[in-house]
């Protein structure tokens, strides 16, 4: 899975971007799946191999989302 932290949210097209910043967006509601504090790992060994530990993002919501922007997006 890959994670992108809000920081980084500029590098999104501009319509998924603000959908993803929205505090009434589903993704972020009841749980933030772009938390800004996260745990990481207890298990791995090396500080530098850490993993953190996020929700996966629900299938269902995910493309409910897309189908709310799809109309914004351009074909670049």
């Amino acid at each position: 899975m890959f994670m992108l932290p809000e920081q980084n949210f500029g590098l999104l097209p501009p319509p998924v971007a603000k959908e993803l910043t929205d505090p009434k967006c589903i993704l972020k509601a009841p749980k933030d799946y772009f938390p800004k504090v996260f745990q990481f790992d207890k298990f791995e060994t090396l500080k530098y191999n850490k993993r953190a530990l996020i929700y996966f993002l629900p299938d269902g919501d995910t493309k409910t989302v897309y189908e709310g922007i799809k109309t914004k997006l351009s074909k670049e």
